[in-house]
Parts: structure tokens; C-alpha cells; sequence
């Protein structure tokens, strides 16, 4: 299951890296002052509704490719916040999720190989009355 939501992070944000990019182009290239925050924001926000369709809550298959959360955060923080260089914040953005979701692949699998994860076994509370009624029958023996 970690596996699933860590690939789902980094689809997403790869995907909202991209719509960054490319709203970040356009609107940089249509303004003869540069870029700017305000039309970043307006233009942002038909996207996040169009992204916000992929929420887990809404039933869509879409939320099983990407986390629409993930693309949303990562597309809307450059656009709105860039400080003036929207391209290098996206990255930064991007980047950090695709580090984070790669971090928690890597441990998942290093605790897997160990054997370290909890295994969906026994109930824990049938477990213990077994392991109780054991450890008892080893005492009074």
C-alpha cells in the first residue's frame, strides 16, 4: 500500500510540475512585463478544480494514477508564491515531493527485505489470549 501512495506522489507531482511549467510559459510570454502572481493565481484556479476531480473522495479512477493533492500543492505554491522566478520554485516544489515519496519507497522496501514490517496475521487480541494461555501453561507446568 506505501508503495502505491509514493508512486501516486510522484505522478503527481510530475503532473503538477508540468501544468507549472506550462501556465508559467504562457503567461510569462503573453505579459511584456514578465511574470505575474496575480494572473498566476486566476489562471491556477480552473486547474486545481479540474485536478480536485481526482480526489479519493470523489470515486474517480483518476485517483488510483496520481494524488491530486500532491499535484495541486505542487502546481499552486510556484504559481503563487514564486518570488519572481516561478521555473526554479516549481522544481524546488516538485523536487521536494518526488524526494520525499522516494524516501519513504526506499524504507519500505529496506524494512520489507527484513522482514520488519507488521504482516496482516492472527488478530492481535486473539493473538495475545494464545500467547497468555502459552506463557501460562508454561508457568504452571
Amino acid at each position: 500500500a506505501n508503495y502505491d501512495q509514493s508512486l501516486r506522489s510522484i505522478v503527481g507531482a510530475l503532473i503538477g510540475l508540468g501544468l507549472t511549467q506550462l501556465i508559467a510559459l504562457i503567461i510569462s510570454s503573453a505579459s511584456s512585463s514578465g511574470y505575474n502572481d496575480w494572473i498566476g493565481v486566476v489562471v491556477c484556479f480552473p486547474v486545481c478544480f479540474f485536478l480536485g476531480i481526482a480526489d479519493p473522495a470523489t470515486g474517480c479512477k483518476m485517483s488510483k494514477v496520481f494524488r491530486s493533492d500532491v499535484a495541486m500543492e505542487s502546481m499552486y505554491i510556484p504559481l503563487a508564491f514564486p518570488n519572481g522566478q516561478p521555473f526554479l520554485h516549481s522544481l524546488l516544489t516538485s523536487g521536494a515531493f518526488i524526494v520525499g515519496s522516494a524516501e519513504t519507497l526506499v524504507a519500505t522496501t529496506i524494512l520489507n527485505a527484513f522482514n520488519l514490517l507488521p504482516r496482516h496475521e492472527v488478530p492481535p487480541i486473539p493473538s495475545f489470549a494464545k500467547r497468555a494461555a502459552d506463557y501460562y501453561e508454561t508457568l504452571s507446568t
